[in-house]
């Protein structure tokens, strides 16, 4: 009996290929938007702040430190879980393209990076967050139906982005 991962999995990995738009859209989505992210973030901060320079400087390196935490986590998980993509695990499963590292799945670095971000504009109060949990849901939706993850690797790059946020809320009052 298949797992509800794998099943969920299986579903979006039939649909590849079958549409070139919907295909394009999730590449897109699955590399190119998590720079969109981060670049509407780094607005948002820059409206939150202006014109209190330090304030930005002060968050930008704070957040920088935590997303390289979580990406220091998500190395450890990792190196212990040992997932492969989808792609290698079953060479009949499709994708979209080949990501730059295929020596890891779970937890999902871009999951992890995403959902950082929406988390930290959440806790920091940025106006249009809501705008930024779309573009989050968008970027897990693309690594899934590209291939290049099953949603247990999403799951676990969100519970690793959760557990670093809440450093935010727990530093944030002894930095701020």
């Amino acid at each position: 009996m298949k797992t509800l991962n794998l099943r969920i999995f299986e579903k979006f990995n039939a649909l590849l290929g079958r549409n070139r738009y919907l295909d394009a859209f999730a590449r897109i989505c699955a590399e190119f938007l998590i720079l969109i992210l981060l670049a509407f973030f780094g607005f948002l901060l820059f409206l939150q702040t202006w014109p209190d320079y330090d304030a930005l400087l002060k968050i930008s390196i704070f957040f920088g430190v935590l997303w390289g935490m979580g990406m220091t986590i998500n190395w450890v998980i990792g190196k212990i879980v040992r997932s492969p993509r989808p792609y290698i695990s079953n060479p009949n499963y499709k994708s979209l393209f080949r990501p730059l590292m295929d020596s890891k799945a779970f937890p999902s670095d871009h999951a992890m990076s995403a959902f950082l971000v929406f988390f930290a504009s959440l806790f920091l109060g940025l106006p249009l967050w809501p705008v930024t949990l779309i573009l989050v849901l968008a970027i897990v939706f693309g690594r899934v139906y590209a291939g290049v993850h099953y949603p247990r690797d999403i799951i676990g790059g969100v519970a690793v982005a959760l557990f670093v946020s809440l450093g935010i809320l727990f530093f944030s009052g002894i930095i701020f």
